[in-house]
């Protein structure tokens, strides 16, 4: 189980975290507090952790929703994959 302290660490790396789960050499435009990942279906995460991808119509605030959401994986999958990114 991820801790609160974790959950908020892993927050502050939502960023990273995208950016692993993307196919390498994804670019990046930022537009304000925001970074738009170039053709990922407008996928945008900002400077607070906050994420949205237009065209699955999904986003939110949590960094495990958005886990499982880019690795396609169940909630359980997404926790484990975050305890090893932040140990």
């Amino acid at each position: 189980m991820i801790g609160a302290s974790e959950i908020e660490r892993l927050r502050s790396w939502t960023r990273d975290v995208a950016t692993t789960l993307l196919p390498e050499g994804v670019r990046t435009k930022r537009e304000g507090r925001w970074v738009r990942f170039l053709g990922q279906g407008g996928l945008l995460i900002s400077d607070d952790g906050q994420w949205i991808c237009h065209s699955a119509r999904k986003g939110g605030h949590s960094t495990l929703q958005l886990i499982a959401f880019m690795g396609k994986y169940s909630e359980a999958q997404a926790e484990t994959w975050a305890v090893a990114m932040v140990a």
